[in-house]
């Protein structure tokens, strides 16, 4: 039996390391002939954090605009993640508009993905934007 856990936010060290203590234990209990641990840092975000960014997304994009203006899930990623990453922009070719330049979620550590889904709450919060349980809980116990 392989476990992964996951503690992207400091203030989730308590209640991870709880939740390892209890399935080492089981095992241990279990009588299992070795139990090992590894701890390593991650640097890319994790799938988990990539589907919880889209669902907050969508429900940004269905639930609230920008300035009056309606913006796609794409859209508000775009937006957000440039103010997160103080992105360049500069003028589109046509002269029309403006393009942000060089900002890919794609690359972001974990860190920064979890600063841009904190900034996703704070900017839904203040537009009386209410997101859905959060899917990373569903099936947890409490601590």
């Amino acid at each position: 039996m392989t476990e992964t856990f996951v503690i992207a936010r400091p203030q989730e060290l308590r209640t991870e390391m709880v939740r390892v203590w209890e399935s080492v234990k089981a095992l241990v209990d279990g009588e299992q002939e070795a139990v090992q641990l590894s701890v390593k840092k991650m640097s890319k975000r994790s799938a988990e954090a990539n589907s919880l960014m889209w669902v907050r997304l969508h429900e940004l994009a269905e639930q609230t605009d920008w300035h009056g203006i309606k913006l796609s899930p794409e859209e508000f990623k775009d937006l957000l993640s440039a103010g997160l990453a103080k992105s360049k922009v500069v003028p589109n070719i046509d002269g029309t508009g403006f393009v942000i330049i060089g900002q890919r979620t794609s690359k972001f550590s974990v860190k920064q993905m979890n600063e841009l889904i904190e900034l996703i709450h704070a900017f839904g919060a203040e537009r009386g934007v209410r997101f859905s349980a959060d899917p990373r809980l569903i099936g947890r116990k409490a601590a």
